[in-house]
């Protein structure tokens, strides 16, 4: 059922996973240190480096065992062990985020936090124009695809059989059949469609959130959050663009235009591995971009609200009606859980894997 491909892609998932917990909550943000605000002289101190290396160390044995239930999971064609073992990865990995941040708090109190500094909080104050030539590029490379892939199959419907292959293993090999319906048809096409919006919004968003700057340097960490902003916007290009090539290669396959086999199994893989590995490389490129700046005035420090983090996770304000706010640590934004919207999606959220998790299981 699964190939070495399998092992690979999800090696980079396991890789990824691991820098975005490890790496980013140390190096991510000059003003953060394990989700908390704290100085330069805090970042110096023996007793913090020595926490920073113990959470090093823990992420490390965790990934190492998230590896091992990958490589056990392809050994024994196990679907089950194999979604174990990346939600083992993803929830170990917050939980010692969340564990080390709280101990990261206590440490901080215990050095005098924030004291003898003054704080304060900049964000960008110019109105940030939406692009539109960036919406416009969306519509002619996506929006196209998605027009492509939807004639096709309103003119292969009626031609098409009772019954077709849906589901196929890392070897090409069919695993599964469907009826034809127009769910089973046109399902990959409601996807892209879909993702199609998601990207656009999220683009949006990226391009109009007004995201914090360093008070340190403050001109600087503006032109870095520039060039920060406009990364992210290729990132999402990039992603969306490439995205829907892979989903229009197994839209052919089950339009039966193109047979299914080894090599085209090898192919999508061999996509999926560029992605992952072009957006690690965007994601490093990002954060020098955004941190590439001296710290001119270290009297003042950004303002302290580690309180309003939940273990450096969680955004939980009642006094901020904001309901995107960017993430603490890593890329993109998350949700104020204080608001009604903020604390739906994270409900949402929570439905979705339950039932994800039920289905996986259920099928296996």
């Amino acid at each position: 059922m699964f190939d070495i491909s399998y092992v690979i892609i999800m090696t980079l998932v396991i890789f990824i996973e691991f820098y975005s917990m490890t790496i980013l909550p140390i190096k991510g943000k000059k003003q953060l240190l394990l989700g908390c605000v704290v100085t330069e002289e805090m970042k110096n101190n023996k007793d913090v480096k020595k926490l920073v290396n113990r959470y090093k160390w823990v992420n490390i044995i965790i990934s190492i065992i998230a590896e091992g239930l990958i490589i056990f999971s392809y050994l024994k064609s196990s679907i089950a062990l194999n979604v174990v073992s990346i939600f083992f990865a993803i929830f170990a990995l917050m939980i010692s985020f969340g564990f080390y941040n709280e101990k990261m708090k206590v440490l901080k109190r215990k050095l005098g936090g924030l004291k003898g500094k003054k704080q304060v909080i900049i964000y960008e104050l110019e109105e940030v124009k939406y692009n539109l030539r960036t919406l416009i590029f969306y519509i002619v490379t996506m929006g196209t695809l998605i027009l492509f892939n939807l004639y096709l199959a309103i003119s292969k419907y009626d031609s098409m059989p009772n019954i077709i292959a849906t589901n196929f293993d890392f070897s090409g090999n069919v695993i599964g059949y469907s009826e034809k319906s127009f769910f089973t048809v046109f399902s990959i096409i409601l996807s892209m469609i879909f993702i199609f919006g998601i990207f656009i919004f999220i683009d949006f968003l990226i391009q109009k959130q007004k995201l914090k700057i360093d008070p340190r340097n403050p001109e600087k960490s503006r032109e870095g959050n520039l060039k920060y902003r406009r990364i992210l916007s290729n990132i999402m290009i990039f992603t969306g663009v490439l995205t829907m090539i892979i989903l229009t290669v197994g839209n052919l396959q089950i339009l039966q235009i193109i047979p299914m086999s080894s090599f085209l199994v090898s192919f999508i893989l061999i996509l999926v591995v560029f992605m992952f590995t072009v957006l690690f490389i965007f994601m490093i490129k990002a954060y020098k971009v955004r941190n590439n700046y001296k710290i001119e005035n270290n009297n003042v420090v950004q303002k302290d609200d580690d309180d309003n983090w939940k273990f450096g996770i969680i955004y939980y304000n009642k006094d901020d009606p904001r309901v995107n706010v960017e993430k603490r640590f890593g890329m993109g934004y998350t949700v104020n859980a204080a608001t009604k919207t903020g604390m739906a999606m994270y409900i949402g959220i929570i439905v979705v894997l339950i039932v994800a998790l039920v289905i996986t299981f259920t099928q296996t």
